[in-house]
Protein backbone atom coordinates (compact mmCIF):
# COMPACT_ATOMS: atom_id res chain seq x y z
CA UNK A 1 0.00 0.00 0.00
CA UNK A 2 1.66 3.46 -1.29
CA UNK A 3 1.01 5.84 1.25
CA UNK A 4 1.01 9.99 0.54
CA UNK A 5 2.53 12.94 2.82
CA UNK A 6 1.96 15.74 2.59
CA UNK A 7 4.01 17.92 0.78
CA UNK A 8 7.17 19.15 2.11
CA UNK A 9 7.03 16.27 4.86
CA UNK A 10 9.07 13.38 4.44
CA UNK A 11 7.94 9.96 5.76
CA UNK A 12 9.97 9.92 8.73
CA UNK A 13 8.91 12.89 10.07
CA UNK A 14 5.42 11.98 9.21
CA UNK A 15 5.37 9.25 11.19
CA UNK A 16 7.12 10.72 13.90
CA UNK A 17 4.22 12.66 14.55
CA UNK A 18 2.13 10.13 14.04
CA UNK A 19 3.48 8.23 17.27
CA UNK A 20 3.30 11.03 19.20
CA UNK A 21 -0.56 12.13 18.28
CA UNK A 22 -1.53 8.78 19.23
CA UNK A 23 1.06 8.57 22.05
CA UNK A 24 -0.60 12.03 23.41
CA UNK A 25 2.69 13.72 23.74
CA UNK A 26 2.48 15.87 20.53
CA UNK A 27 1.84 18.96 22.64
CA UNK A 28 4.72 17.87 24.87
CA UNK A 29 7.00 18.38 22.18
CA UNK A 30 8.70 21.00 20.69
CA UNK A 31 9.95 18.76 17.49
CA UNK A 32 11.97 20.60 14.86
CA UNK A 33 13.49 19.24 12.14
CA UNK A 34 16.19 21.27 9.29
CA UNK A 35 20.06 22.18 9.94
CA UNK A 36 20.58 21.57 13.89
CA UNK A 37 23.44 24.23 13.78
CA UNK A 38 21.13 26.91 12.27
CA UNK A 39 17.99 25.71 15.09
CA UNK A 40 20.19 25.68 18.01
CA UNK A 41 21.02 29.15 17.89
CA UNK A 42 17.90 30.41 16.98
CA UNK A 43 16.28 28.17 19.82
CA UNK A 44 15.81 30.11 23.26
CA UNK A 45 16.05 28.68 26.58
CA UNK A 46 17.54 24.94 27.09
CA UNK A 47 16.49 21.52 26.31
CA UNK A 48 15.72 18.48 28.16
CA UNK A 49 16.44 16.01 25.17
CA UNK A 50 18.58 16.58 22.80
CA UNK A 51 19.00 14.03 19.81
CA UNK A 52 22.13 14.64 17.72
CA UNK A 53 21.57 13.00 14.34
CA UNK A 54 23.69 15.58 11.82
CA UNK A 55 26.68 14.41 9.83
CA UNK A 56 29.02 12.97 11.31
CA UNK A 57 31.82 16.06 10.67
CA UNK A 58 29.27 18.34 12.12
CA UNK A 59 29.42 16.73 15.47
CA UNK A 60 32.42 18.45 17.33
CA UNK A 61 30.48 21.94 16.36
CA UNK A 62 26.86 20.81 17.06
CA UNK A 63 28.56 18.86 20.42
CA UNK A 64 30.37 22.48 21.98
CA UNK A 65 26.74 24.22 20.94
CA UNK A 66 24.67 21.80 22.58
CA UNK A 67 26.27 20.73 25.70
CA UNK A 68 25.78 24.43 27.71
CA UNK A 69 22.31 24.46 26.37
CA UNK A 70 21.52 20.59 27.87
CA UNK A 71 19.49 20.79 31.18
CA UNK A 72 20.66 19.31 34.43
CA UNK A 73 20.20 15.75 34.22
CA UNK A 74 18.88 16.24 30.66
CA UNK A 75 19.47 13.69 27.66
CA UNK A 76 21.90 13.95 24.91
CA UNK A 77 21.13 11.20 22.24
CA UNK A 78 24.64 10.83 19.56
CA UNK A 79 23.26 9.06 16.51
CA UNK A 80 25.36 6.38 15.43
CA UNK A 81 27.98 6.57 18.96
CA UNK A 82 28.72 3.14 18.03
CA UNK A 83 28.56 2.01 14.41
CA UNK A 84 29.28 -1.77 13.30
CA UNK A 85 30.21 -2.38 17.04
CA UNK A 86 32.87 -0.04 17.30
CA UNK A 87 32.87 3.91 18.87
CA UNK A 88 34.89 5.20 16.56
CA UNK A 89 35.65 4.07 12.69
CA UNK A 90 37.02 6.35 9.31
CA UNK A 91 33.10 6.72 9.07
CA UNK A 92 32.09 8.54 12.42
CA UNK A 93 35.51 10.00 12.85
CA UNK A 94 33.49 12.59 14.03
CA UNK A 95 32.08 11.22 16.80
CA UNK A 96 35.98 11.14 18.55
CA UNK A 97 35.01 14.46 20.52
CA UNK A 98 31.91 13.08 21.90
CA UNK A 99 33.24 9.56 22.81
CA UNK A 100 36.41 11.32 24.66
CA UNK A 101 34.68 13.69 26.61
CA UNK A 102 34.60 13.08 30.40
CA UNK A 103 31.20 12.75 32.81
CA UNK A 104 33.29 14.82 34.72
CA UNK A 105 34.14 17.71 32.67
CA UNK A 106 32.31 20.87 33.51
CA UNK A 107 30.23 21.10 30.09
CA UNK A 108 28.38 18.16 31.23
CA UNK A 109 25.83 19.14 33.24
CA UNK A 110 25.83 16.23 35.77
Amino acid sequence: MRRAFPQGITKNRWFAGERRRRGGIADCIDYRGGNALEIIDQTEGDFDIIYNDIDKDGYPEEFQKAIPRLRRGGLFIIDNMLWGGRVVTQDTVGVVPCACSSPSESRLPL
